[in-house]
């Protein structure tokens, strides 16, 4: 009888323990999906982003008067910031690939865990490039403003 015990009491705690696994699996790959939704609303803002900046560079080179090198190259900087970022996310959403249900527990670990960090690579790619296109055009505005008046 204590026999059927311990064996019961080990099936119980070996139930558990999977239990725990694929619990601790489903939050990582909810993790990783929260960053994605975090950030893939800012696609847009990245769209809008690159076609101010567009206008802004189209306006500098077609001012013959005071062509402005390093303006357009720091213009272009932000565009090839934000277009890398864009692609950045493109790419990380073409590759991931949702784990199969019959993956191993530890394969399907080490995958989410490696898509975390590209996801959160990507993140932060995205936002730093979003913060400093703004923060440059804002001071462009700043300044138009300036020799406005």
């Amino acid at each position: 009888m204590i026999r059927y015990l311990m064996l019961a009491l080990l099936a119980t705690s070996l139930w558990a323990c999977g239990n725990n696994e694929a619990e601790e699996l489903k939050a990582l790959e909810e993790n990783v999906m929260a960053v994605h939704d975090e950030v893939m609303p800012k696609m847009g803002t990245i769209s809008a982003l690159n076609d101010s900046l567009k206008q802004l560079y189209t306006a500098h080179k077609l001012d013959s008067v005071a062509i402005d090198s390093v303006m357009l190259a720091t213009i272009d900087g932000h565009i090839q910031a934000l277009s890398q970022a864009d692609e950045a996310m493109m790419q990380w959403m073409r590759n991931y690939e949702k784990p199969g249900e019959d993956m191993p527990a530890e394969e399907k670990r080490t995958y989410l865990e490696a898509e975390q960090e590209k996801i959160n690579e990507v993140r932060d790619e995205m936002l730093t490039a979003i913060a400093e296109a703004e923060a440059f055009l804002a001071k462009e505005k700043g300044s138009d403003d300036e020799t406005m008046e």
